[in-house]
């Protein structure tokens, strides 16, 4: 999205001709980096490189099928930087690790498509953690219809087919202020002054733009199943005094045999409902009025 208002400013590449003779410097007096892989031997990468890079160093193939790296013990983007000395395992979408990812991207594709679909839709937040499912809370200045939900989950399902790449960048906290401001989401400056530091990350997914740590997918075409799960009503942040949102939530997965035993485990468990069963048999009633 560069040129266009509100996107996140580019980083300064070797080709901008300002930058050209910096870099050429900075690349001389950089040396290689050593990463340690699982099975203890070393590759020698360019400082600077990231897992994806290491993916592409060891093969393309696997290039094409890591999604997320575990980067001394911790989950990280491909896309983070790596040091010297780094013990990096890459992950693909079938390991337990990928399962939280693919809901949290899937939760930014969820949001391009409402802005999509809503252009003045007011994008807040979602979940920490994303390993049963993902929600994003909105506030389009009315409930969501069962049309709504219906005409989203076919733009989610367009834009993964597109593969839409998640950028990671990196900003001021100043600067990620202005972006939001150009994109006139009132939200996010609050939520910005609650981060301690000054620098923060932002991802870019199609037309959407977010504060987020990550980590991501390279892109949405490793989301092979998902489904909306349904709306409810939020308060912005939990307070009754403030703005009704609304929570549209879903999850995904890698396979779509693992959606479909996801979705059977739901009909299974809502059969076995105490609150329907018990009445069923007569063995409670439950009084409306209270």
């Amino acid at each position: 999205m560069e040129g266009v208002v509100g996107s996140i400013p580019a980083a300064p590449t070797t080709k901008d001709p300002v930058w050209r003779g910096f870099f050429v410097t900075l690349d001389d007096v950089m040396s290689d980096i050593r990463i340690i892989l699982p099975d203890g031997s070393e590759k020698s990468l360019k400082a600077g490189s990231n897992a994806l890079d290491l993916a592409r160093a060891i093969h393309e193939g696997l290039a094409k099928r890591v999604v997320v790296a575990r980067v001394n013990g911790i989950i990280q983007d491909l896309q983070d930087p790596l040091k010297d000395g780094d013990s990096v395992v890459l992950l693909d979408s079938q390991s337990p690790e990928a399962q939280d990812v693919i809901c949290h991207s899937c939760e930014h594709v969820l949001a391009a498509a409402v802005v999509e679909l809503f252009p003045k839709a007011q994008v807040t937040m979602g979940p920490k953690d994303h390993s049963e499912g993902f929600y994003y809370d909105f506030d389009i200045g009315r409930p969501f219809t069962d049309d709504d939900l219906v005409r989203i989950e076919e733009k989610m399902g367009v834009l993964i087919k597109e593969g839409i790449v998640f950028h990671k960048k990196w900003l001021t906290k100043s600067a990620a202020k202005e972006v939001f401001n150009k994109l006139s989401q009132t939200y996010k400056p609050e939520i910005l002054d609650w981060i301690q530091g000054d620098e923060v990350t932002l991802y870019e997914s199609g037309n959407f733009i977010d504060l987020c740590r990550g980590p991501h997918l390279p892109n949405a075409s490793f989301i092979k199943a998902f489904k909306l799960l349904g709306c409810s009503g939020s308060y912005w942040r939990a307070d009754s005094s403030r703005e009704m949102l609304q929570r549209i939530s879903g999850i995904a997965f890698a396979k779509k045999e693992q959606l479909e035993s996801y979705l059977h485990r739901i009909e299974e468990a809502k059969k076995r409902d105490h609150r329907k069963l018990g009445p069923k048999h007569g063995l409670f009633f439950v009084s409306e009025k209270f």
